[in-house]
């Protein structure tokens, strides 16, 4: 009797595989850094399951039914601080630099930022030479 694969669904399991998402994600990992995007391609209602016996639930918590958030335009996972201070810069109406080493998201956190508050990606790279 032969055996069955184990039952799985979607083509290969993964968050990539459910239509209607985009998946972004850089890592450095001598650097120890990494960020990841969820971009829907229209608002989506969310949810968290948070577990563990020290879960950081700060931003999960806004997700809860009785507070305001119904529906989310993205979800970026890691980086908090970075996320914070683009934010912030926008809404003071500011330029941004974010500097960290090559593979790290710099440019998926600018872009998902941009996307989801309906705002131009514009990019300028500079490189060690571009200085001198």
């Amino acid at each position: 009797m032969s055996q069955k694969p184990p039952a799985a669904p979607g083509m290969r399991n993964l968050i990539t595989d459910v239509p209607g998402l985009t998946v972004g994600q850089a890592q450095d990992l001598a650097a120890r850094t990494g960020v990841t995007v969820i971009l829907p391609d229209a608002r989506a209602v969310a949810a968290c399951d948070v577990r563990g016996g020290g879960p950081g639930t700060r931003e999960t918590d806004a997700l809860a039914p009785e507070n305001l958030v119904d529906a989310i335009d993205a979800i970026v996972l890691g980086k908090t601080r970075e996320v914070r201070l683009t934010l912030a810069c926008v809404l003071a109406r500011g330029h941004l630099l974010i500097e960290d080493v090559p593979g790290v998201g710099k440019t998926t956190l600018a872009h998902a930022v941009a996307r989801v508050l309906g705002l131009a990606f514009q990019r300028i790279q500079f490189t060690l030479g571009t200085l001198f």
